[in-house]
């Protein structure tokens, strides 16, 4: 996913003429700090986010500096430009589509869920209360991860390696109390239907697997995965031209735009009816 956001966002900035530095902030809010003093000392003409700033405080000062883009979830009371996906509706999508499958247990697997990962909540939020509300007799849990900002730096599988181990663990000791699977993104879903081919499982015969953002490999016809459309390149090519306006003082004003893109389901292979 951030790959190609970044990717995007690159593309659109050379085309501009403009040169650009890409940092990882491994959810480290020093390494951010460290990354902001960066920027400052270098004279950069504005800054784009591609996750929820950690500093808000001095975001919202070195906006009053150079310009600053976040691709994220709304971040409420920060007057910052965003581009962002409806992440409730993403979440409502989903349920609908495997609700009308005819699932009633459904499990939601998750890395981090907390305040740094709002997309996540609002994903599962999204699910959960339109599971509680279109169907009473469903059951819907939720198992999710933390990863310390030292195991996403030192692991490039982290995610895929958490579906995979999550997944196991239910497989272990509640196989057969499940028959659908949500993963909080398409990387994660990668790693529990990896864990259901070792246990002899058949997707989506004995259980239906999806995630959220149709990351490139998604697309593959040996994964197929249902998932729901994220927007990657759209939004950091949006993002790019946002902060080039405010960099050229082309906006008509100083009032903050907001860009909402709507989720779209994608349904492929990896979702049917329960067994």
């Amino acid at each position: 996913y951030y790959a190609s956001v970044t990717q995007s966002i690159q593309t659109t900035a050379r085309r501009l003429g403009f040169n650009d530095l890409v940092f990882n902030t491994f959810h480290d809010p020093m390494m951010e700090m460290k990354i902001l003093e960066i920027a400052q000392s270098i004279g950069a003409a504005g800054i784009i986010y591609t996750v929820k700033p950690q500093c808000l405080t001095e975001v919202e000062r070195l906006n009053h500096i150079m310009p600053i883009v976040i691709i994220s979830d709304k971040v409420d009371g920060l007057d910052v430009d965003t581009v962002e996906l409806n992440n409730i509706k993403a979440g409502k999508l989903m349920a609908q589509h495997l609700l009308q499958l005819g699932h009633k247990n459904i499990a939601f697997i998750s890395t981090m869920l907390n305040d740094m990962e709002s997309s996540h909540v609002k994903r599962m939020t999204g699910l959960k209360d339109t599971i509680e509300k279109e169907c009473n007799d469903c059951r819907f849990e939720i198992f999710s991860r933390n990863i310390s900002p030292f195991e996403e730096m030192s692991d490039v599988n982290i995610e895929y390696a958490s579906g995979k181990r999550i997944m196991e663990t239910i497989l272990k000791e509640r196989a057969h109390d499940f028959t659908a699977i949500v993963a909080v993104n398409d990387t994660v879903a990668y790693g529990v239907l990896d864990a259901l081919l070792d246990y002899g499982f058949m997707i989506p015969d004995d259980y239906s697997v999806c995630g959220f953002n149709n990351v490139f490999p998604s697309k593959f016809r040996f994964i197929a995965l249902t998932t729901v459309e994220n927007y990657m390149i759209e939004k950091g090519r949006i993002a790019f031209h946002i902060l080039n306006n405010r960099i050229m003082g082309g906006n008509e004003s100083n009032r903050r735009k907001r860009v909402e893109y709507t989720p779209k389901l994608i349904i492929r292979d990896t979702t049917g009816r329960p067994r």
